[in-house]
């Protein structure tokens, strides 16, 4: 394993999304098995697209997640989004990539839900666009599609 691809996540404090974002929000729910990560291979994690079936061309967050799911692996966390924001030279290359059809793709930290403006459910992300990254939220409710895709630590 090389060293340089070893993230170390401080665990001594919880993520604070009233910190990191502002008043509005709070912890809802996240991963335990990516709060017990100390470590993360970043050369082990996976960007693992949502999962569509058929004709489809999106699907509610429930059922993106149970596909999610089945795939194994272990969601990461809004603390390992942190520390890849804080220390951006550590996100591989390959994930500015952006579709075939020259849309980037967005990020998600499925192991962390907040709950923010009007109590609805969130999940992190960030993605690389314009030359930079830059991070964001996109609410449980409404459509995913192929263009948004989970940080998933391999296991």
């Amino acid at each position: 394993m090389d060293e340089i691809d070893v993230i170390t996540i401080d665990r001594t404090t919880p993520f604070n999304p009233s910190g990191f974002i502002n008043s509005d929000w709070s912890l809802l729910s996240q991963d335990e098995r990516s709060l017990e990560l100390l470590k993360v291979n970043i050369s082990k994690v996976k960007l693992v697209p949502t999962i569509l079936i058929g004709n489809e061309t999106s699907t509610y967050y429930k059922k993106r997640m149970e596909r999610l799911r089945e795939q194994g692996g272990i969601t990461l966390d809004a603390k390992v989004l942190l520390v890849l924001w804080k220390n951006q030279h550590l996100v591989p290359e390959s994930w500015k990539q952006a579709t075939e059809e020259g849309r980037y793709v967005e990020i998600f930290f499925d192991g962390t839900v907040l709950t923010g403006p009007k109590h609805h459910e969130y999940i992190l992300c960030f993605a690389f666009r314009f030359g930079e990254w830059s991070w964001n939220w996109k609410p449980t409710f409404g459509l995913w599609g192929h263009t948004h895709s989970s940080a998933v630590l391999v296991v």
